[in-house]
């Protein structure tokens, strides 16, 4: 589905997240990819999850991924206190475990609520990078194929482009195709 999100930019709801832009690969490194993901430079995407004030509350944290010293550097922004937010790390598991233990804190304070484990989960995940429709985009990406000691988990696929996206429909409405009716005889 095609979401509008708070600043006004479109992306593409999947689950609790907002898929904005997939990124460029860069080869030149192998800092932008392990054996198992794949850090593409200049990702976008939007995680819906509890907040770190209220525990009824959810809250958008916006998930990039930028250049230091040629190495990935995880950011994200979110609205804390009636301001944002803004954090970064180069490691996405460390910059999450800062977030989670917010919450784990704020949850264990409050009676009847379930508490939240932190070390269940994955700063990979919640930033978007091992969801399957957006790795599916990712290990697309021009250059993927070049990326040494990447295991891909869908095989090596074709170069997506523009044009393999589902066409943008800011509306949500069905197009009527004409399908070509069969005659029996």
């Amino acid at each position: 589905a095609v979401v509008s999100t708070q600043s006004g930019h479109y992306g593409r709801g999947i689950g609790p997240m907002i898929f904005h832009h997939p990124g460029h690969i860069l080869n030149n490194t192998s800092k932008f990819h392990s054996r198992d993901i794949i850090y593409p430079f200049d990702y976008s995407a939007t995680r819906i999850f509890w907040s770190t004030e209220d525990v009824g509350k959810r809250c958008s944290y916006d998930c990039s991924i930028d250049v230091k010293n040629e190495a990935p550097l995880f950011k994200m922004s979110y609205q804390k206190q009636g301001k944002t937010g803004d954090i970064e790390n180069v490691c996405v598991d460390a910059l999450w475990k800062e977030i989670l233990n917010s919450i784990a804190e704020l949850r264990s304070k409050t009676p009847d609520i379930l508490s939240i484990h932190v070390k269940f989960h994955k700063g990979t995940f919640l930033h978007g990078l091992t969801e399957r429709n957006v790795l599916r985009i990712i290990e697309g990406l021009p250059g993927s194929d070049k990326l040494e000691g990447y295991t891909f988990c869908y095989g090596r696929i074709e170069t997506v482009t523009l044009e393999h996206l589902v066409p943008f429909n800011p509306s949500q409405s069905a197009k009527k195709k004409k399908v070509p009716t069969a005659t029996l005889r």
